[in-house]
């Protein structure tokens, strides 16, 4: 189960992140997706600016502390707001890269925001990038630690 928070939204303040946070502790999810809230033109909040990237990754680094082996992507947000913004995600405490495998002739219809890029490199460039950072990618399936309680558990 996962859940996540776009970091800059309008109008939301630093006790709104908190609040994320506890929640993410709370509920204990397996994956939690950090980034920069982004504008996208034909939306409502076309006109507000983006969320700001180092305000997202420390976001991430604090979620990091609190929620302990919790999966954490180095989201494709981050990307577009600074090519290096997923690296210095990883450097924050995310420990997930999700390639973006879009054949390009299909790239067009998977615009969730304006910005967003394909990896530089591909998949041979996320790899060089994880191995950069004395990183090695995982082969196994991917667990969290087993949980000593359900959600139902807690719930009593």
């Amino acid at each position: 189960v996962g859940s996540g928070n776009m970091v800059g939204l309008p109008g939301q303040t630093a006790q709104d992140l908190v609040a994320d946070i506890r929640l993410f502790k709370e509920w204990d999810f397996d994956m939690i997706g950090i980034g920069p809230f982004i504008p996208h033109p034909s939306t409502p909040l076309a006109e507000f600016p983006p969320g700001d990237l180092h305000r997202s990754v420390k976001i991430l680094a604090v979620t990091r502390i609190v929620t302990g082996d919790t999966h954490l992507p180095a989201t494709t947000a981050l990307g577009a707001l600074d090519p290096r913004g997923r690296k210095k995600a990883l450097l924050a405490g995310a420990n997930v890269m999700m390639p973006d495998i879009t054949p390009l002739k299909y790239w067009k219809y998977y615009e969730i925001y304006p910005g967003k890029r394909q990896f530089q490199g591909g998949m041979e460039g996320l790899i060089l990038t994880i191995n950069s950072l004395g990183r090695v990618i995982g082969r196994g399936a991917g667990n969290r630690r087993p949980h000593p309680e359900t959600f139902e558990d807690r719930k009593a």
